[in-house]
């Protein structure tokens, strides 16, 4: 969701990563069966996630050296700490899918001429 007006911006970003069953197997799928089964050892659920990321911006009008935009941001609001996923190979989660940083808060100037 973003919104403008005039040299003013603001958006606000949700990231969601449904809950999924992690099997035992390496394949995820030649378990036996095994993790088909609802109350299977050879299984677990791994729980939905949720992160919010918002930023602010405000862009001068253009002058003679180029136009001035400077934005601030925090990513990871509510510092939502990744699901385990205890099959894959790094920090027992996956760095692809989830945010390892945690919350994080940054401010940009960008001068473009």
């Amino acid at each position: 969701m973003a919104w403008a007006l005039g040299g003013l911006n603001a958006a606000a970003t949700a990231r969601y990563v449904g809950d999924f069953k992690e099997c035992a197997a390496q394949d995820f799928t030649s378990d036996g069966g095994l993790c088909n089964s609802p109350d299977s050892p050879a299984s677990r659920k791994v729980g939905r996630n949720v992160t919010f990321d918002v930023n602010a911006g405000y862009t001068l009008t253009a002058r003679p050296m180029g136009k001035t935009s400077i934005l601030f941001g925090v990513n990871n609001v509510l510092d939502q700490k990744p699901q385990y996923v205890y099959s894959a190979v790094l920090a027992n989660t996956d760095p692809s899918i989830y945010d390892f940083v945690g919350r994080f808060v940054y401010t940009r100037v960008q001068q473009t001429f």
